[in-house]
This record gives C-alpha cells, structure tokens and sequence, in this order.
C-alpha cells in the first residue's frame, strides 16, 4: 500500500511539475515560435506548418534596430547599478546584522517597505532629482535610479546572509587587530562572494528588464536600452510582430544564458558556505 502510494505522489509531482513548466515556459516558446513565422502566417492556421519558417526577421530586427548599441548601454547601466547596489548593500547588511543599532528593526522595516512603492509613483520626484543634478538623458543617471531601485533588496539580502556567518569570523580578526573595515574586507567578503554574486544577478535582471525608467530618463536614441529599442520598432498603426518578437529574442538570450550559467555554482557556493 505505502508503495502504491509513493508511486501515485510521484506521478503527482511529475504532473504538476510538467504544468508549472508549460506554464512558465509557454510565453518564451511562443515568442519564440513568432519571430521565425513569415507576417502572413501570424494571421492564418498555417502558423505550424514548415513553410511558414524563416529568418528573415531577425534580420529585420538588425536593421532597424541598433541592437548591439542598445544591449552594450544595457551591459552597462546594469553592471554598474549592480556594482553599487551590492557594494552599499555589503556595508549597510553587515552594520544591521553585527552591530546592534537603536532603531534597527524600524530602520530594516523601513528599507524594506520601499519595495512596496510602485515605480510609477516615483517616476515624477526621481526626475526631478536627476534634472536638478544635470543628469537626465544620461547612463550614468539611469545606473543611479537602478541603484536605489535595488538597493533596498541589497541591504536585506546581504544582512540575512551575515546574520548566518558564525560571529569568531569577525571576532577572531578583530583580537588579531584588524579594523571593522579590515575584518569585513579580509574575513567576511571572501566567504559572503556567493551571496553578493546572486544578489548581483537580482539586480542585473531588474534593471535589464526595466522600461518604465528608461523610457522616461532617457531621450536621445544614442543612449537607449534595449526595452526602449524594442518598443520603438512598435507602429502606431501596423506593426511587424515577427520583427519585435525576433529583437526580444536576441534581447533575453543574454541574460538568460548567463542566469543559467551562474545558478548552479549559486547553489553549490551558497550551500557550502552555510555548512561551513
């Protein structure tokens, strides 16, 4: 009986395991299907059929769209926003997970209750913020608001983390005479780097996947992102689906691979470091 029932909970899982993926993976398989259709095929039953393939809008996404221009700025504002948001977050997560802070709890509920704020909401005061400074329709401008964007995320993220590191890893460089700078950089970052690697990969997906903020901050084409490229090959009355669907194909591959291709060692970093 217990072996019937291991076999049906198994077929169980199996089921709805396979639901999740198809539900999960059915929007990028048909994003994917669409951008080698020919543009009459869109429009008819004959969307499977083999002779409805062809390459020809991914050349189309070439030429009218400046993409490699467009993921570099992407590459770029995504790093850097990263770089920053990791760097303050390791500061700021380590402060509230070793030291005990009047206000600390309030302090971390309040960082972590700005993540509830819509980005609409602060699309108005962030403009305003960057115009005062000289900085709109600028990289590095856009780099910043992705900063505070994911800063929040960073901070509760890298505090969890430490608050699980032993306490002697600190304590035994600081009786060595290691500053509270020098212990966090000689003893505590090397074992927190799987940590700061997944958070830097939260924060590179936010802002890749950002359009809200580029389309408002940015205005010249010479620095757009690529959601912004993508959406200007939308017409106002016609557009060619097979066109944008082949650029958001070219427009996701990267980011995916490289999730792919960090998620393994992210797991296996982050377990080892626990146990340890």
């Amino acid at each position: 009986m217990s072996k019937r029932l291991h076999a049906h909970r198994t077929a169980a899982r199996i089921v709805v395991g396979v639901l999740i993926l198809v539900f999960m993976a059915g929007p990028f398989f048909w994003i994917a299907l669409v951008s080698v259709q020919n543009p009459t095929a869109l429009y008819s039953t004959s969307l499977l059929k083999t002779n409805a393939f062809t390459t020809s809008n991914y050349s189309g996404a070439l030429q009218s769209l400046d993409i490699v221009r467009d993921l570099l700025n992407t590459l770029a504002v995504s790093v850097s926003s990263a770089i920053l948001a990791v760097g303050l977050g390791v500061l700021g997560g380590y402060a509230l997970a070793r030291y005990k802070l009047v206000g600390d709890r309030w302090l971390l509920l309040t960082i972590v209750a700005t993540q509830m704020f819509p980005g609409l909401l602060l699309t108005v005061p962030l403009y305003q913020i960057l115009s005062s400074i000289g900085l709109i329709n600028t990289l590095p401008g856009l780099a910043l608001v992705y900063t505070s964007s994911s800063l929040p995320f960073a901070i509760w993220m890298m505090r969890n983390y430490f608050r699980g590191l032993p306490r002697e890893l600190g304590e035994a460089a600081l009786v060595d005479g290691c500053s509270m700078l020098g212990s966090l950089r000689r003893i505590i970052l090397p074992v927190s780097f799987p940590a700061m690697i997944a958070c830097s990969v939260f924060c590179i997906i936010v802002a890749w996947d950002d359009f809200l903020y580029a389309s408002t901050f940015l205005i010249s084409s010479n620095n757009w992102t690529i959601s912004v490229g993508l959406y200007s090959l939308i017409g106002q009355y016609v557009s060619n689906w097979g066109v944008v669907m082949a650029g958001t194909v070219m427009a996701t591959l990267p980011i995916v691979l490289a999730f792919l291709a960090v998620q393994g060692r992210i797991t296996s970093l982050l377990g080892g470091s626990v146990k340890g």
